[in-house]
Formats: structure tokens, sequence, C-alpha cells
């Protein structure tokens, strides 16, 4: 693949307005050091993807690259156990997870569901200014 050139192979894909989510694995971050290079020609490749993907570099994996969106598709993102998953309407990877993963689905939505009424409590009581439990 001609890096230089990707945006040339699927017409309209790598155009402005288009997001990229990115997670990487903490776990192996030494790998993303060692392997600099191959990191970023794994990035930069996959520009046009339609469906999530692993991103590998060295001996194994070291993160996992969303779809690419554009920024009027709003999109959820939901981090449970070891994974992230994208939870959309508009969605090829939600829509396998539903499939193949109903246990797993279903306790996303349950903790989607959850945390969005437990965030609108807290908006209505401190009119949107709150502390994270999380670090942040």
């Amino acid at each position: 693949m001609d890096y230089n050139n990707s945006y040339k192979e699927i017409p309209g894909r790598y155009t402005m307005g288009n997001l990229m989510t990115l997670t990487l694995y903490t776990d192996s971050i030494h790998e993303i050091l060692e392997h600099c290079e191959e990191f970023c020609q794994e990035v930069y490749g996959s520009i046009n993807n339609l469906e999530a993907s692993t991103l590998m570099t060295g001996h194994g994996s070291v993160g996992k690259i969303q779809a690419i969106r554009h920024g009027s598709c709003p999109t959820i993102y939901v981090q449970m156990g070891n994974t992230i998953d994208e939870m959309s309407l508009y969605s090829k990877d939600t829509e396998r997870l539903m499939a193949e993963h109903p246990e797993s689905f279903q306790d996303m939505l349950k903790y989607m569901k959850q945390t969005v009424g437990e965030l609108e409590k807290k908006f209505e009581g401190t009119r949107g200014q709150f502390e994270s439990d999380c670090g942040d």
C-alpha cells in the first residue's frame, strides 16, 4: 500500500470532518517505542477503515482502531473488561457484537443506561460540576 496516496483508494473516505478513535493497551506500550515506524504506518494505513481493527506492531497487539466516522455521526464507545466497543446506530461492528455476543451487548446497554441516569442526577444536582473517581 502506498501510504502517501492511501486517501485515493476509497474515494470520499479521506475527507475533512472524519475522525478515527484509537485505543492503546498500556501493557504493550513498549512495543510502540520499539516499533515506532511500524506503529505510525499502521495508524496511517487505517485511515480508510470501515470496520474496527486490531493494531499490530512488533510481537503483538498494541491497541484497537475503530472504524472511521464523520463528525456528524454520533458514536459512543464503551470500555468494559479488557476491550472497547463502538455502540452506534451506523456500525457494522455494533451489529456484529449484538449478533455474536448478545450477553456482552446486554451488559454494555445496561451499563450505558445506568451511567446516563447517574450523570443526569449529578448534572441536575451540581449544574454540571462534579468530581471523578476515575483519576480525571
